[in-house]
């Protein structure tokens, strides 16, 4: 499959690069880099996107309990077994 400048967001020496080296790359590459891409346009998006306003804390707030309930799913029995150390 050939990446095309004229149906893509990419300038033509973009989709030139893009086409000498995508078949080059691995499927494992191929999977690696579009993890990437994923990951580096959420933080990118995140970045971006205003700051939420967060609420301070009412000088009469309970304090933070220091319990945590750790939550795990496993086909092997090892997400039991190392939920059961950190807690």
């Amino acid at each position: 499959m050939q990446l095309q400048a004229t149906n893509s967001p990419f300038s033509q020496e973009q989709a030139d690069l893009l086409n000498k080296l995508l078949p080059g790359l691995t499927d494992s590459q191929k999977i690696w880099l579009s993890g990437y891409l994923v990951a580096s346009a959420s933080v990118s998006a995140q970045a971006s996107a205003p700051a939420a306003a967060v609420p301070a804390a009412s000088p009469a707030a309970a304090p933070a309990s220091k319990e945590i309930t750790i939550l795990y799913g496993s086909q092997s029995g090892n997400g039991h077994g190392i939920s059961k150390k950190s807690g």
